[in-house]
């Protein structure tokens, strides 16, 4: 059975609100080294006090200062342990990379703030712990690969941001990453082309995943592919903000998308969110394939606030209780589908990803199935895919 398009209409399930269209409070640039909020309003840091063991190894209290002056300059990789971190010196020059098995490094966060710098190579690191003060991200610069990262907790300070462009150029490459309950988007990702693959964005607030091409030729192309986007909880507003709108996928400037192979979940009733997938700027092209949309709140599956939009449809499928209205498509329509829906520690291969802020994974929803393909996207066509699957061979380190 299809499911009708209604273009750009307010009429959904019986139950759902109007379209709203939330100030977009992350547009104005705004410094790192910002004043301290007040302390954190949804309850006790749950970091383990400095010179303790922690709660999952109660042994190891390393301090990880030693390796990462060594990443400076130099490619270095960190043995498997738990390690105390007091938040900055996460500087990947070069390469950075976690020893062992997906999820065998861990930095306890028990001071400072959550702050790195990407300029080559980070791969196989979680961060545990929410951020303590001021502003909290890994600024990603043009080039830079994130191949694996997982921060579960994030963190509810009005500039918190796991992972975000300070300026456009060369294509960025994210994979294999979780980031959960930031205040102030998940990854704001939206200066350059990025590519992002097997990677899961849970419960952030503005925006769970943000892309765009801010700074770069408007004929770009990002990829989003294998990838999780889910509201299962109310998420972190901030201490100064007062807003809820946790939208989904954010595409804020002209260009090229691609979405391919990913999931869109919203099972959060309450949820004010502009929309799952939500077109905020002019002459988008974004096209989605063999992606599967559920959508239990009033939110619509794709809401259009700009000009000159459009979608393409292809194998997508969408189901839930909630709101089922869409905007700006060009061609290509819904199936009623009930499929499979991974955990996020299945897309991206960290058991810590289940763990995330306001994620439950028991819930019924998730866990049945969703196989991640071994070489995603090598079934589009060299005509479709040819020129980013160029793009994202030659980023591999």
């Amino acid at each position: 059975m299809l499911i009708s398009i209604a273009v750009a209409s307010t009429v959904g399930i019986a139950g759902c609100g109007s379209d709203g269209d939330s100030k977009d409070v992350t547009d104005e640039s705004t410094d790192r080294n910002g004043v301290s909020t007040d302390s954190e309003t949804d309850g006790p840091s749950d970091t383990p006090p400095e010179g303790e063991g922690t709660e999952n190894d109660p042994g190891q209290v390393d301090d990880i200062d030693v390796f990462l002056r060594e990443a400076n300059g130099d490619e270095v990789t960190i043995p498997p342990g738990t390690y105390e971190w007091r938040g900055t010196g996460l500087t990947a020059n070069s390469k950075i990379v976690g020893g062992g098995d997906q999820g065998d490094v861990v930095l306890e966060l028990v001071s400072g703030t959550m702050d790195g710098t990407v300029h080559g190579t980070l791969e196989n690191i979680v961060v545990r712990g929410r951020n303590l003060e001021s502003k909290a991200g890994i600024d990603f610069h043009p080039g830079g690969v994130i191949d694996g990262f997982c921060w579960p907790e994030g963190g509810n300070r009005d500039q918190d941001r796991a992972i975000y462009h300070p300026t456009g150029g060369e294509r960025t490459v994210i994979r294999d990453t979780c980031v959960a309950g930031l205040a102030n988007n998940g990854a704001y990702v939206d200066k350059a082309p990025v590519t992002v693959e097997r990677s899961a964005f849970l419960n952030n607030n503005i925006a769970n995943l943000r892309v765009g091409h801010a700074d770069v030729d408007t004929t770009s192309k990002s990829v989003i592919r294998n990838t999780l986007i889910a509201v299962t909880s109310s998420p972190r507003v901030g201490v100064d903000a007062s807003t809820q709108n946790p939208v989904g996928l954010r595409i804020r400037h002209p260009g090229q998308f691609v979405i391919e192979n990913c999931w869109l979940v919203f099972t959060e009733d309450g949820s004010s969110a502009d929309g799952l997938v939500e077109l905020r700027g002019d002459d988008i092209e974004a096209e989605f394939r063999n992606t599967h949309f559920y959508n239990d709140s009033e939110a619509p599956l794709i809401a259009n606030i700009g000009s000159n939009n459009s979608v393409t449809l292809t194998d997508c499928t969408a189901t839930g209780c909630g709101r089922m209205s869409t905007a700006a498509i060009d061609s290509g329509s819904f199936t009623e589908s009930d499929a499979p829906v991974p955990l996020p520690s299945t897309v991206t291969s960290f058991p810590q990803a289940d763990e995330s802020y306001g994620f439950d994974a028991s819930n019924e929803i998730f866990g049945a199935g969703g196989e991640i393909p071994e070489h995603p996207g090598e079934n589009v066509s060299s005509e479709q895919g040819g020129n980013y699957e160029s793009e994202i061979e030659h980023r591999e380190l």
